[in-house]
């Protein structure tokens, strides 16, 4: 009797994520970065070792809208 494969993963631990949390002076700079013209939102994601350029872009975005104090948690 043929029996269909088990197709469910064993091992799920590649399916977790790391949420990281920046401190105030970490986020400044990478925020002072960019309005120095120093790059994109990517390249300076990349130069950061941020992952997602999608997080440098509300960073940018906060900050033009409520200022530095904006980055403060």
């Amino acid at each position: 009797m043929m029996c269909t494969p088990e197709v469910r993963p064993k091992n799920l631990t590649l399916g977790v994520f790391f949420m990281v949390k920046y401190d105030e002076e970490f986020k400044r700079g990478v925020v002072d970065a960019y309005f120095a013209g120093e790059g994109s939102y990517a390249s300076i994601a990349k130069i950061f070792w941020i992952l997602s350029k999608t997080n440098m872009k509300k960073r940018v975005n906060t900050s033009k809208q409520s200022g530095k104090n904006g980055l403060i948690r």
